[in-house]
C-alpha cells in the first residue's frame, strides 16, 4: 500500500519532498496517526457541543435548582458553565509546552487524554446531586485537557508525518499543495 500511496500523493502533492522522499514512507500508517491524534482536536468542538445540548435540557436545569430562574439569570448560569471549560484551556496554554518538551508528545496526549475524560467523569457524577461545584470542577479540568491536545495535536502529527505532507495533515493550507512552475 505504501507504494500506491506514494503514487497517489504525487498527483496531488508536488514539492521537492515528495521528489525526493522514498516512497515507503507514505503509507497507511502516516494517515492512521494522524486520524489517531486529531481525536485531541476534536474534543473542543465535541465538549461545547455536548454543554450546549446538555444545558438547554429542562432536566439538567431542575437537576442543578436554576429551573425556575428568570431567563437572564438562566443564560449567565449557562455562561459560566460554558466558560469554565475555556479557563482551563487558557491555564493550559501555560505549562502544554514545557511539559511537551519535558515528557515528549506522546506521552502527554495520552495523559491530557486522561485529564479530559477525568474532567468529563466530574461532571457526569455532579449530576448525581446536582452539585455545581462539582461541574465547574470537572468543566475545569476537562477544559485543562481539552486545551493541552489542542496545542499537543498539530505538534505531534507535524513530527510523525513526512515532509511532504505535513502541511495537509496539520490542518494548513501550504504551498506545498499548488503546483509551481
Amino acid at each position: 500500500m505504501g507504494f500506491s500511496t506514494a503514487k497517489a500523493l504525487r498527483v496531488i502533492v508536488r514539492n521537492d519532498a515528495m521528489k525526493e522522499d522514498p516512497p515507503e514512507i507514505y503509507n497507511w500508517r502516516v494517515f492512521a496517526l494522524a486520524c489517531a491524534a486529531c481525536f485531541g482536536g476534536m474534543l473542543f468542538g465535541w465538549d461545547t457541543g455536548a454543554i450546549g445540548g446538555v444545558l438547554a435540557m429542562p432536566a439538567t436545569q431542575e437537576r442543578f435548582g436554576y429551573a425556575d430562574w428568570d431567563k437572564k439569570a438562566k443564560s449567565l448560569m449557562d455562561q459560566n458553565i460554558v466558560s469554565t471549560l475555556q479557563a482551563g484551556c487558557f491555564l493550559a496554554c501555560f505549562f502544554t509546552g514545557w511539559a511537551a518538551d519535558k515528557f515528549g508528545r506522546r506521552p502527554c496526549l495520552m495523559a491530557v487524554g486522561t485529564l479530559a475524560a477525568i474532567g468529563v467523569m466530574f461532571q457526569a457524577a455532579s449530576a448525581a446531586h446536582g452539585t455545581i461545584a462539582l461541574m465547574y470542577v470537572g468543566r475545569f479540568t476537562a477544559g485543562l485537557g481539552v486545551g493541552a491536545a489542542s496545542t499537543l495535536t498539530p505538534l505531534y502529527v507535524s513530527e510523525c508525518s513526512p515532509r511532504a505532507i505535513r502541511g495537509g495533515l496539520t490542518g494548513e493550507i501550504s504551498s506545498s499543495f499548488v503546483e509551481t512552475e
